[in-house]
């Protein structure tokens, strides 16, 4: 099977490490290819898995199931929206094998979850959601699609977080709150309240400090 990364830069290189490390426990691809309109740092994947490069998103996204490796929600979104109208579609959740993911858990088409993560039995995982290095993810959380889950970051059970929603990296989200669509969770932020739809947080504990909407 062919699959492909559209988007080129940092992420795309842990994308692919996830890739490099289910091959490594035997998983089957038939190549790699990371697509991307413009390449401002072609040597990006040197050393690793060979990969075919396609300068065109549009022309990547036929040529096999791609998965958006692209960091933020907006992005993200956008890179998903001209693939499918390529004709692309999404390949199944990609999760490194030193993730841990409890009984019951859902994850949708274009999920990415990286090494060292634990979700939670019962976990739901979105569309297009990318989960990062070292997370935590207690029971019954729900995080929609196109959210961006920083390194670090802790979200306690019976969470739910909104569409295009970004928890930082090594934020913490407490127990049942709600994090709103397109909410921004700052970088080491302690959230012990629900987040507006739009708003971003900053803090120990956290304060809004910007209310931009959707």
């Amino acid at each position: 099977m062919t699959v492909v990364l559209l988007g080129g830069g940092g992420h795309a290189s842990d994308v692919l490490a996830v890739i490099e490390a289910l091959v490594a426990q035997g998983a089957s691809f038939g190549s790699v290819v990371v697509a991307d309109d413009a390449w401002a740092r072609p040597d990006r994947f040197v050393d690793r898995l060979p990969v075919e490069r396609v300068d065109s998103i549009d022309r990547g996204a036929a040529m096999g199931p791609f998965v958006a490796a692209v960091g933020y929600p907006r992005p993200r979104r956008s890179i998903v929206d001209r693939a499918v109208s390529a004709g692309g579609s999404a390949i199944e959740a990609l999760v490194h094998p030193s993730a841990d993911i409890g009984r019951c858990s859902r994850l949708d088409r274009g999920s990415v979850v990286m090494g060292q993560t634990w979700l939670s039995p019962r976990v739901e995982l979105g569309r297009h959601v990318h989960v990062g290095y070292g997370v935590t993810v207690g029971h019954d959380t729900r995080i929609a699609a196109f959210c961006a889950v920083m390194p670090g970051a802790s979200i306690g059970g019976d969470a739910t977080i909104g569409e295009n929603a970004v928890v930082g990296a090594n934020a913490t989200v407490l127990q049942g709150l709600t994090i709103g669509v397109g909410a921004v969770v700052g970088a080491g932020a302690a959230v012990v309240r629900d987040v507006p739809a739009g708003a971003t947080v900053v803090g120990v504990p956290a304060r809004i400090v910007n209310r931009s909407g959707e």
